[in-house]
């Protein structure tokens, strides 16, 4: 797959990185890649969690296309992204 001319909202998931967030119960850096919403601490069990951002994902009507089906609707179910509601006149065309 050509990544040249991929949209930026896709290019965190579609060639993830890794990225550290402190646990916060006992401040252990944990290793969340940027297509994972959660990760276990590896020191305490806690679960840590990136905060979800803003992302055309969640209202472009080519996301799951752009994405590939299998990978849209993981991203679905882990909470990264949410479904386009075609009813909701305020989410952006």
């Amino acid at each position: 797959m050509s990544f040249e001319n991929i949209c930026p909202g896709a290019k965190k998931i579609l060639q993830p990185s890794p990225e550290e967030f402190l646990c916060k119960k006992c401040g252990t850096k944990v290793e969340i890649w940027t297509d994972e919403m959660n990760q276990t601490c590896p020191k305490c069990g806690s679960p840590v969690s990136r905060t979800k951002e803003a992302s055309c994902l969640d209202w472009c009507p080519s996301a799951e296309q752009c994405l590939g089906v299998m990978k849209y609707n993981k991203l679905l179910r882990d909470g990264m992204i949410k479904k386009k509601d075609p009813k909701n006149k305020d989410q952006k065309k």
